[in-house]
């Protein structure tokens, strides 16, 4: 079942049948953890922006209660995007990848 290259070894992607390298698959799982841990600080700071927009004027919303939350979105993207697109590429939005795998200029995985 396993091959004697892969016994040799003693790595578990080493079969010659394999399209997973261990090097291949540590890349998957640093570029996969770096899209969450970016997603997730892109949230945080947009919705907490937005927090602090709301406790500060309370009410209905008004122009400038509306540009602070727009530029908290707007900086939170721009800052985790140039902090994370070496590792991952910077695609925080969930319908830009689908579409930039459809038109092949990256890969699915």
């Amino acid at each position: 079942m396993f091959s004697k290259h892969r016994e040799a070894t003693g790595t578990p992607f080493s079969d010659s049948n394999s399209n997973w390298s261990g090097d291949e698959l540590r890349k998957h799982f640093v570029a996969a953890s770096g899209e969450f841990v970016g997603t997730f600080l892109f949230l945080f700071f947009s919705f907490g922006g937005t927090q602090v927009a709301n406790i500060l004027t309370p009410g209905e919303p008004n122009p400038s209660q509306l540009l602070y939350i727009a530029l908290s979105f707007g900086f939170s993207l721009g800052i985790t995007a140039w902090a994370f697109y070496r590792i991952s590429g910077g695609l925080f939005n969930p319908a830009v990848s689908p579409l930039r795998t459809s038109l092949a200029t990256t890969s699915p995985v």
